[in-house]
C-alpha cells in the first residue's frame, strides 16, 4: 500500500520545472522528499566527463604554513 503525504498534495506542492539555482534546489528538496514525488519523476540519460579530480587531505597547520612558505601550495 502506497502512503501519500495529505498535507503536501493539500498544499498543492508540485515540483518546479525548473530551479534558477543549485542553492534553490537544495532549499526545495531540504524541506521535501522524493517519495512524496515518485510518480512524478521520469527516467534521465547523463553523461559525466570528469578531467580533474580533487582530494581533500587533512593537514596539520604547521605543515600546511612550511609549504605554503615554501611556495608548494
Amino acid at each position: 500500500m502506497i502512503k501519500i503525504n495529505m498535507d503536501m498534495r493539500k498544499r498543492g506542492d508540485t515540483i518546479p520545472e525548473h530551479f534558477n539555482s543549485a542553492e534553490a534546489a537544495g532549499e526545495f528538496w531540504d524541506t521535501h522528499s522524493a517519495a512524496d514525488y515518485w510518480n512524478e519523476m521520469g527516467e534521465e540519460e547523463m553523461e559525466f566527463d570528469i578531467q580533474k579530480r580533487t582530494f581533500l587531505v587533512p593537514v596539520d597547520a604547521q605543515i600546511y604554513l612550511i609549504a605554503k612558505k615554501k611556495k608548494f601550495i
